[in-house]
């Protein structure tokens, strides 16, 4: 007998939820949908409410109104609909104002359970027993058209059902029944109801849509992408190129040239390159891969057709985290800071081109190419990369003038806020002094040891500022620490701290600020964005980051930077020791130091990276059933204990899978598609490499064994005859 029997629990999931769900769409003028739809029925249009933003009490009533009914499946979806929707309609996609989130549909009696997360989400509803709802809640509502790209991307990414791509799409809800339909009962499902339940509650945390849509941009790949139209191409002289790409041009002898000239394109548009600048760096390949096509011609029509297919969803995905980035933020900048009416009615001033160019002023770099004079910049990285260490090294070059990674510094003084552990920044700045052989004495670096109140005291800075002479950096350390505010994801408290901040930027003879920022939620090294929302991004001049790359950290930019583009820069995090460093034994303590790695010394490691990739892809292609430590141990890789070095092959198939060429699934690594396609072509050039390898050691060998021309095997001279 069919029974309509509620999960007991001792809260009401259904309000937990409703309340998430209005929270999420706060501020937004709408009303979320309840659809109530009876699977018992072969017919049944079913019963739609609307709830305008704000009344959770009236939709949990419309949700727990139907507890009661054998067969009622309730949905609720996680968008916006106008306000002005008929009554009784659910709404379609042409009707949503804002998405609140996106929803994997992984059923795992449909086949589609199986794909990897390219995020962590915020919570996991269980639908029935092995169906999973993975779900991301934005921590800003999104524009239907930019969550229908991301949503794309992430249907492909984790290899979930049609619904996922589907903003439109509505979701059970958390505390109702899943009835089965006709079509669920003839897969076999039983016919009495499953609670839908919380596998993975939500905790309040929330997901920004632009490292979302970065994490999954590289997987919206139509195959029949229409090819791009190119404008006149640029000269490629200046034009930098990243040292993995420089290696993919100049490549020769690669196997497949098809597949190569494909990685070509791709790797041009994930470094950020704009079509008609990759299409110049293309055509000027100087490895003999190029020489597939019988012109230039034919080249250009195939870059055309592959930067369709392979490079324009890296550029939409970057241009989408950058959209987001500031999207529906400025409504929220404005709100705080209104324009006066007689500002608003005062008419545009027209100027001559002649005035227009006099007040140009050029770019004051601090430190050249990558930090203005005035500007605000965010350094973003995760917890062990090093942000500390790099904004410690910063301070040393610019208060010696120093060049710091190779690049000028404009010499200054520094004011550093060390709010977070300042204990920490005090060993790392001893560290720092005696391993570069300064004095500290000597320097002009000035500390605020823990948190104040950076509006209280604004003024006090100030007058410290002139009393010294002006100031030319100012490192926070970090955000987070110096955040006064009650709410991290709301954007007007964040908008309102960002603006406090480049405040200081303001201060004689305007200093370039830094501050050193946690990233978002579930970040990757390829998605570090600030803590904060779009509101803090959008006020921020640049968005540096600090990507952990293998045993380096690798400092660029990503979603912001007012100016040109500049090579990342890397730097090894060394432990160092100090005679005044220890502690009350004295005992050494070590402490981190980041230390510039050369161009040189960039390129053989990209090198070293890409043989190690080569040799572990195959390694997995031919027996994936193998721990890390296997793979090391059976490719010859050991650390100084003796063991497999577990870290250099979690290197390589880290950079494995940022390529989607392998995948880590069920506890077996697995080559996805495109690593099988490019495995054939990759094992002929690791066999090339080795044959060259031994015939180079065997010339070297017989070398070493022939005696010199002109002497016998005793060393004495031959006679004449």
């Amino acid at each position: 007998m069919l029974t309509a029997t509620q999960p007991d629990l001792p809260t009401s999931p259904v309000r937990t939820h409703v309340e998430m769900l209005h929270r999420l769409a706060q501020g937004v003028d709408g009303v979320l949908v309840v659809s109530v739809f009876n699977a018992s029925l072969s017919h049944d249009k079913g019963i739609i409410t609307h709830h305008r933003v704000g009344d959770v009490g009236g939709m949990v009533a419309a949700i727990e109104a139907h507890q009661g009914t054998v067969g009622a499946n309730v949905y609720v979806g996680l968008q916006v609909m106008r306000s002005g929707l008929k009554r009784g309609l659910r709404g379609t996609e042409a009707d949503i104002v804002a998405v609140l989130g996106l929803v994997a549909d992984m059923d795992a009696d449909t086949g589609k359970a199986a794909g990897p997360y390219p995020l962590p989400p915020n919570l996991v509803i269980e639908t029935s027993p092995g169906n999973l709802q993975p779900m991301w809640t934005f921590d800003r509502p999104v524009a239907p058209a930019v969550a229908k790209a991301v949503a794309r991307g992430l249907k492909t990414a984790t290899g979930s059902d049609h619904g996922t791509a589907d903003i439109a799409h509505v979701w059970r809800v958390p505390g109702t029944l899943n009835w089965p339909n006709a079509t669920k009962l003839a897969r076999g499902r039983s016919a009495e109801p499953a609670p839908v339940t919380v596998a993975e509650p939500w905790d309040g945390t929330l997901t920004d849509p632009a490292a979302l849509a970065i994490a999954v941009g590289g997987h919206d790949t139509p195959g029949d992408a229409a090819p791009v139209t190119l404008d006149d191409l640029p000269e490629v002289d200046g034009i930098e190129v990243s040292p993995d790409a420089a290696l993919l041009l100049a490549a020769c002898d690669v196997g497949d040239r098809s597949a190569h000239a494909a990685r070509v394109v791709e790797k041009l548009a994930f470094d950020g390159h704009p079509a008609e600048v990759a299409a110049a760096l293309f055509l000027s390949a100087s490895g003999d891969w190029l020489q597939r096509y019988a012109s230039d011609v034919r080249a250009r029509t195939d870059f055309a057709r592959m930067w369709g297919r392979f490079g324009e969803p890296h550029a939409q995905a970057r241009e989408a985290g950058e959209a987001m980035a500031a999207n529906l933020k400025a409504k929220a900048a404005n709100d705080n800071e209104p324009q006066s009416a007689e500002v608003s009615r005062k008419p545009p001033l027209f100027i001559s081109s002649g005035d227009f160019v006099r007040g140009f002023r050029p770019p004051d770099y601090l430190l050249d190419g990558i930090m203005q004079s005035g500007f605000l910049y965010s350094l973003t990285g995760q917890t062990g990369a090093g942000k500390t260490a790099v904004a410690l090294l910063l301070s040393a070059c610019v208060a010696q003038g120093m060049p710091f990674a190779g690049r000028e510094t404009k010499a200054g003084r520094v004011f550093y806020f060390a709010g977070e552990n300042p204990d920490d920044v005090t060993m790392r700045w001893i560290g720092l002094c005696h391993a570069l052989g300064l004095d500290a004495d000597d320097l002009d670096v000035h500390f605020i040891r823990g948190v104040f109140d950076i509006d209280q005291f604004l003024d006090h800075i100030r007058a410290e500022a002139d009393r010294l002479g002006g100031v030319g950096l100012i490192v926070v350390d970090t955000t987070a620490a110096y955040f006064l505010g009650t709410d991290e994801n709301s954007n007007v408290e964040m908008g309102r701290y960002a603006r406090l901040l480049r405040d200081l930027a303001l201060l004689p003879p305007r200093p370039a600020v830094l501050a050193a920022s946690h990233p978002v939620k579930n970040a990757t090294a390829d998605t570090l964005l600030p803590r904060g929302g779009g509101a803090f991004l959008n006020e921020l001049d640049g968005n540096l980051t600090l990507a952990k790359r293998g045993d380096a950290s690798s400092l660029h930019w990503l979603g912001k930077h007012r100016g040109p583009d500049f090579k990342p820069l890397l730097f090894d995090m060394k432990q160092v020791t100090a005679p005044g460093l220890v502690d009350s034994r004295g005992r050494d303590i070590p402490t981190v130091l980041a230390s510039p790695v050369g161009e040189e010394e960039v390129a053989q490691r990209a090198d070293a990276g890409n043989r190690d990739d080569d040799e572990i892809l195959l390694a997995i292609r031919a027996n994936g059933n193998r721990s890390l430590s296997d793979f090391a141990a059976d490719l010859g890789w050991y650390s100084e204990d003796g063991k497999g070095d577990k870290q250099r092959a979690a290197n390589a198939t880290d950079r494995l899978k940022r390529q989607d060429l392998v995948q880590y699934a069920a506890r077996v690594w697995k080559l996805t598609r495109k690593g099988v396609e490019v495995a054939g072509p990759i094992a002929e050039r690791v066999h090339m490499r080795k044959s060259g390898e031994r015939l180079a050691e065997t010339v070297v060998s017989n070398r070493r064994g022939r005696a010199p021309r002109g002497k016998n095997r005793s060393g004495s001279s031959r006679s004449a005859a």
